[in-house]
């Protein structure tokens, strides 16, 4: 399975036989692990399951972590709605117990039913198939059993005595993946499978380099050029908005119609538009750019000593201004549209008005710096304009870009 054994590894794990499979393999291997599971309550006989893998942990002296929900009606996908509840409770144990690789019991029939249906959908994906290792939020999933066929597991199970159940609705049809398991897949000739498996293989190597062309569209995680954006095809444009946003950490459903209504939108010459992506996401657009504005990205920088400088901000200590701020007490920098107003030439103007004066891409709009007094009053407001030179004229320089990433990446944490 090609498992670091200086890692420790969580194993999610079913009653099932693939996932029992993995789990007494790991112990033939000597891999460090512990083992998570998931009580549904979907159906009758789920905590016999629980209890099955419980008592083989305790049997082998591995940590066993459980969660258990409860199913909501309101989901009319259950299939969905388990993955997102299950990848959650992995990547939350993963930050807790400082473990960042998830250990998964997919194997070969479930990378081809994925692919079928994939193709049956004409889906919008970003890999067909199952990735042998992919990123979810803060840990790696890892899929060791991709090579091996389904009957493989289970009949490992059978001939080394390994407990396990069944899941009784795998043989319910009217499951869509079951519908392929049952009557595609499990008919496959070893010879089909390879053409399925090489074609599921060559569409990858295909998509990844289409990705990577369009990744070079996106710029700081942030936004594309109109330009760059309104060329593409419906398929380009969609997959290209998808990594822009995928990029950020969230999954947002890229239709047709959001692809027509944006194109639609720019070639209409519109002064505005955008969709909330979460309650802190919104995707926009202005000037020559796409974007995504964050909502709460903040930042206070108290430079107690103005010599004092960072990567992102610096000032000059030989300007009048300064020196006059200086001799009255600390300086802050904060993202100006905090005070809302600001005095211009003897008359005050809100700050987005100003910002709209600038032309001032949105997505920088609620970082773009201002000095503070100590009381929270908007002292100096320096004049945007792309590609700021440093000279002796300027109260203080800064770079945009590296301030966003850096925000970005602490975009959870009090950025002090």
């Amino acid at each position: 399975m090609n498992l670091d054994k200086n890692k420790k590894y969580i194993l999610g794990c079913s009653s099932g036989p693939d996932s029992m499979c993995l789990f007494s393999l790991l112990l033939k291997e000597n891999i460090n692990f512990v083992v998570a599971n998931i009580d549904y309550n979907y159906r009758e006989g789920s905590i016999e399951e629980t209890e099955l893998v419980r008592n083989y942990c305790e049997q082998n002296n591995v940590d066993f972590y459980t969660k258990s929900v409860q199913y909501s009606t309101i989901f009319h996908n259950f299939e969905a709605w388990a993955r997102e509840i299950r990848y959650d409770f992995f990547n939350e144990l993963g930050e807790k117990l400082n473990i960042e690789n998830i250990l998964i019991a997919h194997n070969q029939d479930d990378l081809i039913e994925t692919y079928l249906m994939q193709k049956e959908r004409k889906s919008l994906v970003s890999f067909y198939g199952l990735n042998k290792v992919h990123k979810y939020k803060k840990v790696n999933i890892i899929r060791p059993l991709l090579d091996f066929k389904k009957e493989e597991l289970l009949n490992y199970c059978k001939e080394n005595y390994i407990p396990y159940i069944i899941d009784p609705t795998n043989s319910d049809i009217n499951y869509r993946r079951n519908y392929f398991r049952h009557n595609i897949v499990h008919k496959l000739s070893k010879e089909e499978r390879e053409e399925i498996i090489e074609e599921i293989n060559q569409k990858n190597l295909e998509l990844q380099n289409k990705i990577k062309k369009l990744n070079n569209l996106i710029h700081l995680n942030t936004f594309i050029y109109k330009d760059d954006f309104i060329d593409l095809d419906l398929n380009d444009s969609k997959l290209l908005l998808s990594l822009l946003i995928n990029a950020n950490k969230f999954i947002f459903e890229i239709s047709d119609g959001l692809i027509n209504d944006l194109k639609d939108a720019i070639n209409k010459k519109a002064h505005s538009y955008q969709i909330n992506v979460n309650g802190n996401l919104v995707l926009t657009f202005d000037y020559d750019r796409i974007s995504l504005l964050r909502k709460k990205l903040t930042y206070c920088f108290n430079f107690n000593n103005v010599n004092q400088k960072n990567e992102f901000f610096q000032i000059n200590i030989n300007n009048e201004v300064i020196k006059e701020l200086s001799s009255k007490g600390d300086i802050l920098i904060k993202p100006a549209i905090n005070a809302k107003k600001v005095e211009i030439c003897n008359v005050f103007k809100s700050i987005n008005r100003v910002f709209i004066d600038y032309k001032l891409p949105k997505y920088l709009r609620n970082i773009y710096p201002g000095l503070f007094d100590e009381n929270n009053n908007l002292i100096y407001l320096p004049r945007y304009r792309e590609n700021f030179k440093v000279n002796e004229k300027n109260v203080m320089t800064f770079n945009l870009e590296k301030l966003l990433i850096y925000l970005i990446e602490n975009e959870n944490d009090d950025v002090n």
